[in-house]
């Protein structure tokens, strides 16, 4: 700098430096050297190295400070085996008064690193100081300082708000309203790094100051304002020159009372170059935390139906609260709008769906006052005349809200500069309905304990499946429960299987499926019938030994059509049987046969009541055979290849007639007949799903006269 004096930051500024006619200013912390020490089991830490020429001269300009282990620092290979120090290196130029004197920008010396070793000693006893060195290759010259501008530096509020600078540039706002000081950390940028001097950013010195500070809304007096200042400027690090290296260089912390709670301030941020240029910007920055300390109110909720549903009882109530009674006023004065977000579910985790809708404000006599639409449950800025304000309401689709879980919703209140006034937090959980539970009615009769029989049902267009409606169980099964009739929105008694099935469970041959679509769906649900594979029916029946498999259900009121409003009230077990399996069978009277002669087997022989039906619904087995029978056989008794009973030979027909309709038996004379022999045949059922039943059929033979034993 030559020909002027600079005052930094200007002339007669608090604490303010200068720089005098033809002074240099030289950077102190001039970067680092890097050098490996061999052997590496010699710890250079702390140690002092000098800058030697070939005449062992040391350099005015610069001098090393003390050595330290490099961290973060890769090296070649060759040198990977020796220790890698890092040495600073400083500009010792003004300390030693050399003012007038030009720095050296074009020395063309080269300068070695150069250590004392202690390590080796004399015949006394002592180090004998022998030096070593590195080589010849190190080049100092003082470069020509550049200069930042404007644009280069600013005043950054750590963890603040950005603005964009119309009202204020940073905004530091707390959430709670505690007791105690407003503050923030304010950094000075460009933030200096000790000795990164390779295409860092460095100013000389840097220079805070408040000049001027006005309240959020109103007049701000004289008095007021230079009260406000003063009080700004007596954080440390304000009207201050700052040197690199200083601990506020980088960054000064704030703290001021909390009466200021949402004034602006304006700052002027100066920087001094090396080249002597001083630059200027301005900042306004807020400090402040809620007015009023923020408040919860509960709310819950048992939906009417599935759609919207608006919420107004509230513990506390609203106009209960801080900001509605004690400190109405203050929030009367100050509240200009008011904003929603971010809503959180239980786990703190934030919820951005469409679980809420809109928060109303109304006044004593419930108008409204003001509707805040909220998109992804959030609203900001929205304008409210809190005069007016005595109610608050909260809408939300059920269909969306998790049952029994607690939301937060936080309703923030600002004043006209964005200051919060205070949060009242709703604390909202829906409830699900019970209203219909109480239709969930078992069938006494069907019930064995918690054991129902599922009496399996054939389709033949579905065939290795059964299929049973849970009305033989329940009552009120697949009828909508509301009153009046809600068409798509419906409450159904609903039916879960939360049955895993996997090869592990060794339980996938019996995974159900649905009778809409015949598939399986996790988790299986149903408001009336279940199909099941066959090969859960009647095991007992087909395997010796074997258990029937029994399924776990659970049963529910599934309200308003809404999945998330389910809840199990009751858990049972079902066992599927056939009925024709296990129908009860017995013969209406005596088959009596002629011998020889022809008897037919029908109907009207057989009682045999279906179990799956109530009153005394008869099975056909023969004509009109059941949909349920797949097939009829008559077989004799045998052990092993011969008759069990020799009187059968007494018979030459047994078998089902061609069209089903009947069991014809003839007798035909062989010899004369001893006595009157009753012959038992095997009447053979084969169901659907693939039960056997065998019922043994009695057929007595009453010899005629022509065959009659002689006397």
């Amino acid at each position: 700098v030559f020909g002027v004096t600079l005052y930094f930051p200007y002339k007669n500024a608090a604490g303010a430096e200068k720089l005098i006619q033809q002074q240099y200013n030289v950077e102190r912390m001039a970067g680092n050297i890097y050098a490996t020490i061999n052997p590496n089991t010699v710890d250079f830490n702390g140690q002092k190295l000098s800058l030697l020429n070939s005449k062992d001269e040391a350099n005015r300009e610069y001098q090393l400070d003390k050595a330290k282990t490099a961290e973060g620092k890769l090296i070649s290979r060759a040198a990977s085996k020796n220790g890698l120090y890092e040495i600073p290196v400083v500009n010792v130029f003004n300390e030693q008064g050399d003012v007038m004197k030009a720095p050296a920008t074009d020395d063309k010396v080269l300068y070695a690193l150069a250590a004392t070793d202690n390590t080796t000693k004399g015949k006394d006893g002592k180090p004998i100081g022998r030096k070593v060195y590195s080589r010849y290759e190190i080049e100092v010259n003082a470069k020509t300082a550049t200069a930042l501008t404007n644009a280069d530096f600013e005043l950054v509020g750590k963890g603040a708000t950005a603005g964009d600078g119309s009202v204020y540039n940073y905004l530091f706002s707390e959430e709670a309203a505690s007791a105690g000081d407003l503050g923030g950390t304010l950094q000075l940028k460009p933030v200096f790094e000790e000795h990164k001097a390779k295409g860092a950013q460095k100013v000389y010195r840097k220079y805070l100051i408040c000049t001027d500070a006005s309240k959020p809304s109103g007049t701000t007096s004289a008095a007021e304002r230079n009260a406000a200042v003063n009080a700004m400027n007596g954080n440390e690090g304000f009207k201050e020159v700052l040197a690199e290296g200083t601990d506020r260089f980088n960054e000064i912390g704030v703290a001021i009372s909390a009466q200021y709670n949402g004034w602006i301030f304006t700052y002027d941020y100066y920087i001094w170059n090396y080249n002597g240029s001083i630059y200027k910007n301005t900042y306004k920055v807020i400090y402040t935390k809620p007015m009023i300390e923020t408040q919860s109110i509960t709310m819950t909720h048992t939906p009417a139906s599935n759609q919207l549903q608006v919420v107004t009882e509230s513990n506390p109530k609203f106009s209960e609260l801080l900001c509605m009674a004690a400190e109405n006023k203050k929030w009367v004065d100050n509240v200009k709008t008011v904003s929603v977000g971010a809503v959180t579910g239980e786990s703190g985790v934030r919820v951005s769906g469409n679980e809420f809708s809109a928060i109303t404000f109304t006044d004593a006599k419930d108008q409204n006052v003001q509707n805040v639409a909220l998109t992804g449950n959030a609203a900001t800025g929205v304008a409210l005349a809190a005069a007016n304000v005595k109610k608050l309401s909260l809408t939300y689709n059920p269909a969306a809200i998790a049952l029994g879980k607690v939301y937060t919703v936080p309703v923030k209140f600002y004043n006209a500069q964005g200051n919060m006034v205070n949060t009242v937090n709703i604390l909202f959980t829906m409830n699900r309905p019970e209203k219909y539970d109480g239709f969930i009615q078992r069938i006494a009769a069907a019930f064995d304990g918690d054991l129902t029989i599922a009496w399996a049902d054939y389709d033949a267009n579905h065939p290795g499946y059964a299929f049973y409606n849970m009305s033989g169980s329940y009552n009120n099964v697949g009828k909508d429960l509301n009153t009046p009739v809600l068409t798509g929105a419906e409450s159904k008694i609903l039916f879960k299987d939360m049955t895993v099935y996997n090869q592990a469970n060794k339980n996938e041959a019996y995974k159900p499926v649905l009778t809409t679509n015949w598939q399986y769906a996790n988790p299986f649900e149903f408001n009336e019938k279940i199909a099941v594979p066959i090969a859960a029916i009647d095991r007992s029946s087909k395997v010796a030994g074997a258990e029937d498999y029994e399924y776990n259900l659970e049963a529910g009121v599934k309200y308003f059509g809404l999945g998330n409003l389910y809840a199990a009230t009751e858990n049972f077990r079902l066992k599927w049987y056939s009925p024709i399996y296990h129908a009860p069978f017995q013969l209406t009277k005596d088959l009596v046969i002629d011998y020889p002669g022809v008897m037919d087997m029908t109907n009207a022989s057989i009682k045999s009541t279906d179990p799956s039906k109530s009153g005394e619904n008869l099975i056909s087995y023969l004509a009109n055979r059941d949909y349920r029978i797949a097939k009829v056989e008559i077989k004799p008794i045998m052990n092993g290849s011969i008759f069990a009973d020799s009187n059968t030979g007494l018979f030459t027909k047994y078998e089902v007639s061609a069209d089903g309709t009947k069991i014809s038996f003839e007798t035909t004379e062989k010899a004369a007949l001893q006595g009157t022999p009753t012959v038992n045949f095997h009447l053979v059922v084969t169901d659907v799903f693939g039960c056997v039943k065998t019922h043994t059929i009695p057929v007595k033979v009453i010899p005629n006269s022509s065959n009659a034993p002689k006397k």
